[in-house]
């Protein structure tokens, strides 16, 4: 019996070392494999760094002319590039890299392709040109009971700084029962009567209501590509001319406008609303009893609705305009009512006879993008680690 027990007490003394030995490998192999998530770690930190500085490289260039960066952080290498063949996209590839105390290296790489897009942002404020009730880069001639106001809100309200005020980089001219609720300025002379026809809610000043300046307002040209290059996504009428009547809704966000490209003319005469650009080849003719977009939106108290045209401007019959309008060609109002809750530019002449009224609204930055200088960013296509 005492040898038996003997041979039991060596036989479990020695399964008890063997186990011990394992636990002590298993332990021994917990730490190799924790050094090696460390120094993965580690490479992953060098080929961040990498594609960090290829990537603001290629934000500062404008373009893909960015060569090879090579460096170290954190006692990792690294290697990145960029893999360009034409076009606006390309592959940025980033290599790290360390060699831990067996002389064993540990890589990490990121491969991620890109796309450089031109992009024009929103701004505080809309361009100065689109600051007017009524601008021109020609004439602008008032007559009968043409005039200005200021949106139907603030208007009459003794803290209103807001004017309907009008300019004109050729002549102003006036006759009739004409009433501008603003100032009136302008840069080759006038034929207006200033003390009947311009009435500004805010001069503190007591300032001239008709002044004479020295600088042009800059207006810009239409260009219906570079228009739409500062635009995300825009949808192409391809019918060639477009004439919206009815009660029709196109939807969009002061974030996310709806942007319509129309090849040919554009004709309004019915009810239109939604948070909407429109880019307009031809002209733009407005008639009938029309109401176009929206005297309340959620936002600002701005415009909703733009209206961006390569040709004239007609305006007829008893319309209700809420937005805001750039013509390139002249600008014309003959009979009927029509009012523009907004405000109206253009690159021609401005006329407007009858009873047309401007109620001054101001326009939303987010619909002058196109008018912006657009900057190149950078768009992450696909990404992956390994």
């Amino acid at each position: 019996m005492g040898k038996a027990a003997l041979f039991a007490i060596t036989a479990f003394t020695l399964m008890g070392a063997y186990y011990t030995l394992g636990s002590q490998r298993s332990m021994v192999g917990s730490v190799d494999r924790l050094g090696g998530h460390q120094y993965e770690v580690v490479a992953r930190n060098a080929a961040v760094t990498g594609y960090m500085q290829v990537r603001q490289g290629l934000a500062d260039a404008g373009n893909f002319s960015v060569g090879t960066v090579q460096g170290t952080f954190e006692g990792a290498s690294y290697q990145s590039s960029v893999d360009w063949g034409g076009g606006t996209r390309a592959t940025i590839k980033s290599r790290g890299w360390v060699t831990d105390s067996q002389n064993q290296t540990h890589e990490f790489h990121i491969r991620a392709e890109v796309e450089r897009e031109m992009v024009a942002e929103v701004q505080e404020e809309p361009p100065l040109f689109m600051r007017y009730a009524l601008l021109a880069d020609g004439d602008i001639e008032l007559k009968g009971n043409a005039g200005t106001d200021v949106y139907e809100v603030v208007q009459g309200q003794e803290h209103n700084e807001l004017n309907a005020s009008i300019h004109a980089n050729g002549k102003i001219s006036t006759n009739g029962n004409v009433n501008v609720r603003g100032f009136g300025t302008h840069v080759n002379g006038s034929s207006a009567r200033t003390s009947k026809h311009f009435n500004p809610y805010h001069n503190p000043t007591n300032a001239d209501v008709l002044q004479q300046v020295d600088e042009p307002v800059e207006v810009p040209s239409f260009s219906s590509a570079d228009f739409l290059s500062r635009v995300q996504t825009y949808e192409t009428y391809t019918g060639g001319n477009l004439s919206i009547s009815g009660n029709t809704s196109f939807g969009g966000t002061r974030e996310d406008p709806r942007v319509i490209y129309v090849p040919g003319n554009l004709k309004l005469s019915g009810q239109v609303s939604g948070y909407v650009m429109f880019i307009v080849e031809g002209h733009l003719d407005i008639t009938g009893g029309v109401r176009i977009g929206s005297n309340s939106f959620d936002g600002p108290d701005e415009s909703s609705l733009a209206m961006y045209v390569g040709g004239d401007l007609k305006m007829r019959g008893n319309a209700e305009v809420y937005g805001q309008i750039y013509v390139a060609g002249e600008i014309s109002s003959q009979g009927g009512t029509a009012d523009v809750y907004g405000n109206i530019v253009s690159a021609g002449n401005g006329q407007l006879r009858g009873t047309p009224r401007i109620y001054y609204r101001r326009a939303s930055p987010a619909l002058t993008t196109i008018f912006e200088e657009a900057k190149p960013r950078l768009k992450m296509i696909s990404y992956s680690e390994w």
